[in-house]
């Protein structure tokens, strides 16, 4: 549903457009989340689902002493 701005006379004060603005952002985002948990490539993993273990990859030992201090 269309967001509408509110109506005013004369000059709209900053804490209006930032709340307008932020209602926007919102729902642009849930619009573009939704759309692409349809599309099947969601933007995000479901935090819901396990993660296969499997399937991470594993990283070079790059010969760094991280705990190492100086």
């Amino acid at each position: 549903k269309p967001i509408e701005p509110p109506e005013v006379d004369g000059r709209v004060p900053r804490r209006v457009v930032d709340e307008l603005t932020e209602r926007l952002r919102v729902g642009l985002q849930v619009a573009f989340d939704e759309a692409q948990r349809l599309a099947g490539r969601p933007a995000m993993p479901d935090p819901d689902l396990a993660i296969d273990e499997s399937l991470k990859p594993e990283l070079p030992d790059a010969g760094l002493d991280l705990n190492r201090r100086g």
